[in-house]
């Protein structure tokens, strides 16, 4: 076995371990994970960072970020309340009621409204 492999497996096992006992967030720990057996593999930083997908990151971590503010502020509580109402005591059409939900939340924030002028200026 390579040092590079025995260092992954050592790393990730070292990254649960302190995931579990610090409560830290484990995706930080494989960021630096990475960059440590990285450099045990002979690679730089800047290769890591250089395929690294900033968009990808950008994009979950707005995410995640807007649903913890729909959650404090109870628009998420209200989503669920109101599709479980909808299934009225149905429980296999749970799925079905919240699939419908996310499609017209998605589809409602596909594309803008008409009427925004600058909308229309960058068509």
């Amino acid at each position: 076995m390579s040092a590079a492999i025995a260092a992954s497996v050592g790393c990730l096992v070292l990254m649960f371990a302190l995931a579990i006992a610090f409560n830290v967030n484990i995706g930080v720990l494989g960021f630096v994970g990475a960059l440590v057996v990285a450099g045990i593999g002979g690679l730089s930083v800047d290769q890591v960072l250089e395929s690294f997908p900033a968009d990808i990151f950008v994009l979950i971590a707005g995410v995640t970020y807007l649903f913890a503010i729909a959650r404090e502020n109870g628009a998420v509580e209200l989503i669920v309340r109101t599709g479980v109402r909808l299934v009225a005591g149905k429980v296999a059409l749970i799925p079905v009621v919240f699939g419908v939900i996310a499609a017209v939340l998605v589809a409602s924030a596909s594309s803008p409204p008409r009427r925004w002028r600058c909308w229309r200026r960058w068509r």
